[in-house]
């Protein structure tokens, strides 16, 4: 098996927006986790 790697910066179009991408998605994220994590009514987990 032959594997080739190549290492080179990222696209400047990328490069200048990773930083909002990367918040963005952490955002996305976080309020994804926060509304799975909900105990839906009537469960009987609720205290």
């Amino acid at each position: 098996m032959v594997e080739n790697a190549v290492r080179t910066g990222a696209p400047k179009s990328l490069d200048t927006m990773s930083r909002a991408w990367a918040e963005q998605l952490n955002g996305l994220w976080l309020a994804q986790s926060a509304k799975t994590s909900e105990t839906p009514e009537g469960s009987p987990e609720q205290s």
